[in-house]
């Protein structure tokens, strides 16, 4: 068995998180010699620290150009004419090789073309990795060059565990539902995703609801222990914190100085008047050639704290592998968490997490777990709101920790799911 799994982004280290644990449950379902290739768009430096997988560069940032609005109007559409030539290039040669006429197929392509070309036909199941990349706050082009291709050669299209839309825009509209209605395995994280498919009349009949896919990481006997777990001494709170672009009641100049006035009043709560210990950690630190460091936050929010709340907070700017990263996380007592799988990975290790929601996905999650009023919201939080949260979970946490942690095992169960439904429609 052959697959690839594109649209990955490795150096994102929840989306790793999901990768990690994708090709575990790969080779579980297809056994241990089953080859995966994972098309990123950064895969030279994902080599570097992940030097455990085989990379390619995504088809789209390798071939194509990418159109800066701060190039003139000439340069761009140059740029969109050469991208609309290699565009239908591999489309036709695609259709070529369906037909037969490999030869032919062979030709409209480069040498470094036609490697990625075999990779794609040699396949036997492409997957778009899980995540929540299919919304319209990011371009989607890279991601729909990527589908056509692949739908182009006829390959088996899968989505694994995804939160994708809602689609406002008419283009976005059309075009997810024509990719989605072809697709052979729809897999989703959410009831809102499948209601945003169905709102622009998707086939869902092969769509799945179930947990991320990083819930199947989960020990039961880790979750079994944490039923019972009891603080017995001064607090330990791990925070993740992230920058975020995308306000829309506010610009998001103001949305941050909000959000890290929120976090910082939290954390002198924490640290001066209950004696205890925060420490900030995250998903997306420590990789110099990233472009998103939550570490960066973190030193902000830092810098703006009391010296007496200074003595009590850490900041860790380190790379973490997610094993390691499960490693640090499981001997906090709280986790207030922004990064979704940040929180996730918490939760598998039996640290209660309270979130802040970014987009919809973690309200989404968070509202089959715990009281639906203890979900800050990154749009509309301040530090009062966020205080009364953690008080309220805090007082709360003795007596909603077994069922807690018998609804994370119930999401375990369910990410466990994809085996089942990878079986099936294989051998269908």
């Amino acid at each position: 068995m052959r697959i690839i799994i594109s649209n990955a982004v490795t150096l994102n280290g929840g989306d790793f998180a999901i990768l990690h644990a994708m090709i575990k449950i790969l080779k579980q379902t297809y056994g241990e010699n089953t080859e995966i290739i994972v098309y990123d768009n950064n895969d030279s430096i994902a080599s570097k620290y992940y030097p455990e997988i085989k990379y390619r560069k995504l088809l789209y940032f390798k071939y194509f150009k990418i159109i800066s609005t701060n190039s003139s109007e000439i340069l761009r559409s140059i740029k969109k004419i050469y991208n609309a030539v290699i565009w239908q290039r591999f489309i036709i040669a695609a259709r070529l090789y369906q037909k037969g006429v490999t030869g032919v197929a062979g030709i409209l392509l480069s040498k470094e073309q036609k490697k990625d070309f075999d990779n794609y036909t040699s396949a036997d199941i492409i997957i778009s990795t899980g995540g929540t990349y299919l919304v319209e706050n990011y371009d989607l082009t890279s991601r729909y060059f990527d589908y056509d291709f692949t739908l182009a050669l006829k390959k088996p299209l899968v989505f694994f565990t995804q939160s994708v839309g809602p689609f406002n825009n008419f283009y976005n509209q059309q075009k997810i539902k024509k990719i989605f209605n072809q697709a052979r395995l729809i897999l989703l994280r959410d009831e809102a995703s499948l209601d945003n498919l169905k709102a622009i009349e998707v086939d869902v009949s092969k769509a799945k609801v179930c947990a991320d896919v990083v819930f199947s990481e989960a020990d039961p006997a880790i979750l079994q222990s944490a039923k019972i777990f009891e603080i017995k001494k001064l607090i330990r709170v791990a925070i993740s914190v992230r920058d975020w672009n995308y306000f829309k009641q506010s610009s998001q100049k103001e949305g941050m100085e909000n959000y890290n006035d929120s976090i910082a009043t939290l954390c002198e709560y924490v640290t001066v008047t209950l004696r205890g210990e925060v420490f900030f950690i995250s998903t997306c630190q420590g990789i110099s050639e990233y472009s998103k460091d939550d570490s960066k936050v973190a030193e902000k929010i830092y810098s703006t704290l009391s010296y007496e709340a200074k003595k009590n907070t850490t900041v860790d700017s380190n790379f973490h592998h997610p094993e390691q990263l499960k490693t640090l996380v499981k001997d906090f007592d709280i986790v207030i968490s922004t990064r979704m799988h940040f929180a996730i990975q918490s939760l598998v290790m039996g640290v209660p997490v309270l979130p802040i929601a970014y987009e919809f996905k973690t309200k989404e999650l968070f509202t089959k777990l715990i009281n639906k009023e203890w979900i800050a919201d990154i749009e509309t939080i301040n530090g009062e709101e966020l205080i009364d949260n953690f008080k309220n979970f805090l007082s709360a946490l003795p007596g909603i920790r077994s069922d807690l942690f018998e609804k994370v095992e119930a999401e375990r169960q369910s990410a466990l799911k994809p085996v089942q439904y990878l079986r099936e429609f294989v051998n269908a």
